[in-house]
């Protein structure tokens, strides 16, 4: 509900140009509204995490921890950081080069120096024994043939001529091996026998399902992969995407692995448009665009030409707040504020209007004066003061695809 009178506060204005920004996903005009409200409140940790979600996770880190200055109890300070950190890429560290490889030098024995004379000596030694050593082998020879009748038969003892002074080269024994055999062990007396075990086969991780996805105006291939919390490049393989940068509004991509948990980082199952929680109702006969919002199961409906285009799990008015009927969108705001309430309601799309001028609408969960997300953890229940309030990331979508004069019919 709201009267559409903003604040006069110049840090609560800059602070929801900011939101506003992001939700066109314009992350420059983001930026700059954000560092503008801090530069008039710098105690506020809320610019600081605007300007970390539309920067790069390394870039975020910086903001986070200025963040975590301000506010070193901020929790979600702590939460980007972690988010940040497993997105950084692996730091590769060089291999070390291998030592170059030194020659081992092997140093040279020194002889001995001899002198002179012991060399004369040894030489003059060596001399005269060659020359007797000559003489009695020239004296053998010659009595050898001399005397031929003389020497006994071949292999008789007596004729095997001995010489003396010949060097005999004996080859030298190679060392013998040994064997290296293991013993065989001695044998156990009634061995038990060894029972049998059983290898379990490896568990196959199951498949997570996929889901589709209809791109809308002004999305791009990381804020779809930032919403179902999966990597770009996975995007890009299931749908074989050429170039990344062509994408049109209306194109249908593959999400892998998203089937369960699409586009919800905090781990708890949400509904989406592969997902419904309950039969989808049939179409109402009527041609164009109409949104059916069931009160009962806390779903809406978006239909085109009698086609399910999209389908979200809301939270409707407490104690039947939520009028019934039929309606139609009167108007669309990028962020409204609520005099009565003091909240922002981002996305707004008012559509039925009651006494003092108040009016009911559809919009993402409320953010407070101070920057806090209102009744994050009670989407599906009845919360609101009326309106249908829905998770961001399904109040952008609806907030594209609606338009002004979009029939609204809301039953019980």
């Amino acid at each position: 509900m709201t009267t559409h009178l903003p604040p006069s506060e110049p840090f609560k204005i800059a602070l929801n140009n900011a939101h506003a920004a992001m939700r066109r996903k314009d992350n420059r005009a983001a930026h700059h509204f954000a560092q503008q409200a801090r530069e008039i409140d710098p105690t506020r940790e809320e610019p600081w995490l605007i300007m970390a979600a539309v920067a790069s996770p390394a870039g975020s880190l910086y903001y986070l921890q200025e963040a975590l200055r301000v506010n070193p109890d901020s929790d979600a300070a702590r939460k980007g950081i972690a988010w940040a950190l497993k997105r950084l890429p692996p730091v590769t560290l060089p291999e070390p080069e291998p030592e170059p490889l030194r020659a081992q030098v092997t140093p040279r024995r020194t002889i001995p120096t001899l002198s002179g004379v012991m060399i004369a000596m040894l030489v003059l030694a060596a001399g005269l024994w060659l020359y007797r050593s000559a003489g009695q082998a020239a004296q053998q020879v010659a009595q050898f043939w001399q005397s031929p009748a003389q020497l006994a038969p071949t292999g008789s003892p007596a004729s095997q001529v001995s010489f003396t002074n010949t060097i005999i080269h004996t080859p030298t024994p190679s060392r013998p091996r040994v064997a290296t055999a293991t013993p065989p062990a001695p044998p156990q007396e009634n061995p038990e026998p060894v029972p049998a075990v059983e290898v379990a086969e490896p568990a196959h991780e199951q498949a997570r399902p996929s889901t589709n996805y209809t791109v809308q105006r002004g999305d791009t291939l990381l804020a779809i992969a930032l919403q179902f919390d999966i990597e770009v490049q996975e995007i890009i393989s299931a749908n074989a995407i050429a170039n990344p940068s062509q994408i049109g509004a209306g194109q249908q991509l593959i999400i892998p692995g998203a089937g369960d948990s699409a586009g919800n980082s905090g781990g708890e199952a949400r509904q989406s448009d592969a997902s419904p929680a309950s039969a989808v109702p049939a179409p109402p006969a009527q041609a164009g665009k109409i949104i059916l919002v069931d009160i009962s199961d806390q779903q809406l409906y978006a239909y085109t030409d009698g086609a399910l285009t999209h389908q979200f799990t809301v939270s409707t008015g407490r104690a039947n707040s939520t009028p019934l009927g039929r309606f139609q969108i009167r108007a669309k705001e990028d962020s409204a504020w609520s005099n009565i309430w003091a909240f922002w309601m981002p996305d707004w799309m008012g559509f039925s209007y009651y006494a003092n001028g108040a009016e009911n609408g559809f919009h993402a969960l409320p953010v407070s004066s101070s920057g806090k997300t209102l009744w994050e953890d009670q989407i599906g229940a009845p919360v609101s003061y009326g309106c249908v309030v829905l998770l961001p990331q399904d109040s952008i979508q609806l907030y594209q695809w609606a338009e002004v004069g979009t029939p609204v019919e809301i039953q019980p």
